[in-house]
């Protein structure tokens, strides 16, 4: 049941009266108009004097994301490059939930969109109030494509959030073995334990019997040491192949090349791997064998 109220000599009820007032709104316009790819409409609310840096509060779409955020999340190009176009930030940061339009394109798996802001100057780094970065939002999505993307646009894969996840930690609690694969390779060995999955990711890929990635993992140059107490509880004299390979890392020094391979990655810092390995000048084999090509 609705109060009756009069609006203009009419007649309404109270959820009519809101819908009346939010139409008169120009904030809740634009973002209307965002929604339904209104391009049109767009132009004309910022061109009457609508903050193009507005946030919008709808918690039932993008809670806390500007103009150009709502547009990235949706996918409406035509939108975002007008408002890049007239100057909009595109690393403006909403008060409410620290995200930019790259967050909110990693939210929505907008590739087009995610790469055109980077060729702008999206931060592909930028930390939200999460401690969420782009990479983590695309690795929550389970978005190779995007997280190959901000990679090779100089993203971090060392960055962890609230809940101590990085990118491997999603990538692995999917059971995703490709974009696993793929954040090993760019310097992503993170072994802390996780506040969801498993607890650190050797565990969980463990759990799931993926020892194509356990051997990445461990190759890579992976530290066992907040897994030792994990390692006795499940070494046994019926270990099978994948525990017997966690425990022979356990119980053998690296070797010399190795110990080299994982010096040299870590000096990376997560950051272009692959790309700051083969500028290296060095044989063709040790490359590969830096980059992981050759285990």
């Amino acid at each position: 049941m609705y109060w009756l109220n009069v609006v203009n000599g009419q007649l309404y009820t109270d959820r009519f009266t809101r819908q009346l007032e939010r139409r008169k709104d120009p904030h809740s316009l634009i973002f209307d108009a965002i929604f339904y790819g209104n391009k049109n409409e767009v132009q004309q609310l910022i061109s009457g004097g609508v903050d193009k840096h507005v946030v919008t509060h709808h918690p039932m779409r993008w809670e806390g994301a500007s103009v150009l955020g709502a547009a990235a999340n949706e996918g409406h190009m035509e939108i975002v490059r007008y408002l890049v176009d007239i100057g909009t930030s595109v690393n403006f940061s909403d008060p409410c939930q620290g995200r930019t339009p790259l967050h909110w394109a990693c939210l929505g798996n907008q590739y087009q969109v995610a790469a055109y802001l980077i060729k702008h100057g999206a931060d592909v780094n930028h930390v939200d109030k999460e401690q969420t970065t782009p990479i983590l939002r695309a690795a929550f999505a389970r978005n190779c494509d995007m997280v190959k993307l901000l990679i090779k646009n100089g993203a971090s894969v060392l960055q962890v959030d609230l809940l101590h996840c990085s990118a491997l930690h999603y990538a692995c609690i999917h059971g995703d073995k490709n974009l696993t694969r793929t954040l090993i390779r760019a310097g992503c060995i993170s072994n802390n334990f996780a506040l969801v999955g498993k607890g650190t990711p050797l565990q969980t890929l463990t759990s799931q019997n993926d020892l194509d990635n356990v051997t990445l993992l461990l190759e890579a140059g992976y530290n066992l040491q907040n897994d030792q107490s994990w390692i006795r509880s499940v070494s046994n004299p019926n270990s099978n192949s994948l525990h017997e390979r966690i425990l022979s890392c356990t119980n053998s020094p690296m070797c010399l090349r190795h110990l080299c391979r994982k010096t040299i990655r870590s000096q990376m810092h997560g950051v272009q791997v692959e790309e700051k390995l083969e500028k290296l000048k060095c044989p063709s084999l040790l490359q590969k064998f830096l980059t992981l090509d050759i285990l």
